[in-house]
């Protein structure tokens, strides 16, 4: 049977001076209803992938170097399930909130694999790769470059751009953000497959995880790329489920069909 590793990264530590705990990981509420959806889909769990730089000693590798992580014991048919953000262009971009990158050579296939698709990620600033922007749905061109709040929660939607000249304008409408849905076949030549997706802060990640754990699930079950718009819906005073956002609309607004046309170079 195939196998999903989970892929996670650290919480960012309160008191820098103190090693990371190994148990505090990003997003795990996330990954447990991603994890359902894996079983369904017939994978069960093999080991978890902790992508972090060594406890002790430089958080950043020498030039040109990146920490290893071993993967010897991941089989070509099975999958990377990861459900964090992906941090490439956080610290460049200067933002606020960043979740600080490992500097793994594992991260760094995890960044080849979505700057086919994203030409820019971080938790501020989206632009989307210039060879999918055909593939936009009717009326939705205003995605292809995209700033989000960086106060509250749900990283709504600040700035719009269709890239034809206008530049970034506000953005006009209900309370929006943005999620990404990412399944590979192959990660690398040879495999393993890629399960990825996220928000651009947990709450979102959180409620993309679990539309695709009642309603969304066939968003995993063929290779693709997704982008969807999900309508912020109000956060209940006292949450004890996450019932609350299966009623938020949730809106396709590009989809690249990896199953069915070629893969981008």
């Amino acid at each position: 049977m195939p196998r999903y590793h989970p892929l996670t990264y650290l919480v960012a530590p309160r008191d820098a001076k103190r090693l990371p705990k190994i148990h505090q990981r990003r997003d795990l509420c996330a990954g447990l209803e991603l994890a359902s959806v894996m079983h369904d889909l017939g994978f069960r769990l093999g080991r978890q992938i902790l992508n972090q730089p060594p406890r002790k000693g430089p958080q950043k590798p020498p030039p040109g170097k990146l920490f290893h992580v071993d993967t010897s014991f991941v089989r070509p048919e099975d999958v990377y399930l990861h459900f964090t953000r992906v941090p490439k262009d956080d610290i460049a971009n200067g933002n606020r909130r960043i979740i600080r990158p490992a500097h793994t050579d594992l991260e760094q296939v995890l960044f080849e694999a979505w700057s086919r698709f994203l030409l820019k990620v971080s938790r501020e600033h989206v632009i989307v790769h210039p060879s999918l922007c055909g593939l936009f749905e009717p009326g939705y061109a205003y995605c292809r470059e995209l700033t989000f709040k960086q106060t509250g929660w749900g990283a709504p939607i600040y700035k719009v751009n269709d890239q034809e000249g206008d530049g970034l304008r506000p953005y006009q409408g209900k309370r929006k953000s943005m999620v990404f849905v990412l399944r590979l076949a192959e990660i690398e030549p040879g495999g393993p497959g890629l399960v990825s997706a996220w928000g651009l802060d947990g709450c979102t990640t959180l409620a993309l995880a679990h539309r695709l754990a009642t309603d969304k699930r066939a968003w995993l079950e063929q290779p693709g790329f997704r982008m969807a718009e999900l309508e912020l819906g109000k956060l209940p005073d006292h949450i004890t489920d996450l019932s609350f956002c299966e009623s938020w609309p949730l809106t396709e607004v590009l989809v690249h069909d990896l199953a069915r046309e070629p893969a981008l170079a």
